[in-house]
């Protein structure tokens, strides 16, 4: 039979080569049926994990630009509302100095009016006092006519038209 040589544990023969080649066999088998399917299924299972990162690093960075814009386009909004805001406080600050200016001419011309009315009522008034001065004074007048004057009768006439105007003062 063969010979053997014994090294250790290992002994050097025909079973230990057939254990070798069987292990070959084994190997070459299992890197075709299993290995190479194996090897296949990681790599594109690495390749799909690779493009869902690339993508989700793409949606990221898209997801940054769109907020940029976002924050662009609020900028731009509030910076609209501000010259709105502005217009709009000019607007009114116009029309309160219109209505202000409209006010003082109306209370200027409510005035000269008054002022007008005053003038005519107080000449009504004094026309009034003439009319009511004359018609005493005609009274006045008839009585002394209808009457010798003497200087008695003359001082008490006097007195009596005093007493009848009062101490009213003729202002023209």
């Amino acid at each position: 039979m063969f010979l053997a040589a014994k090294f250790g544990l290992v002994e050097l023969g025909p079973t230990f080569f057939l254990q070798i080649f069987n292990t070959l066999v084994l190997f070459i088998g299992l890197s075709f049926v299993l290995f190479k399917p194996m090897t296949a299924f990681l790599e594109k299972r690495a390749a799909g994990i690779a493009k869902a990162i690339s993508d989700a690093d793409k949606r990221v960075a898209d997801a940054e630009q769109l907020k940029l814009e976002y924050k662009e386009k609020i900028n731009k909004i509030h910076e609209e509302e501000l010259r709105i805001m502005k217009e709009a406080k000019q607007k009114a600050d116009e029309r309160a100095r219109v209505l202000h200016l409209m006010a003082e001419k109306e209370i200027h011309v409510l005035k000269e009016t008054a002022n007008k009315e005053i003038e005519i009522e107080k000449s009504r008034a004094l026309n009034e006092l003439k009319n009511e001065i004359s018609a005493i004074a005609m009274l006045a007048a008839a009585q002394i006519v209808g009457k010798s004057i003497d200087g008695a009768g003359h001082e008490n006439l006097i007195n009596e038209f005093i007493e009848k105007v009062g101490d009213s003062k003729w202002q023209s």
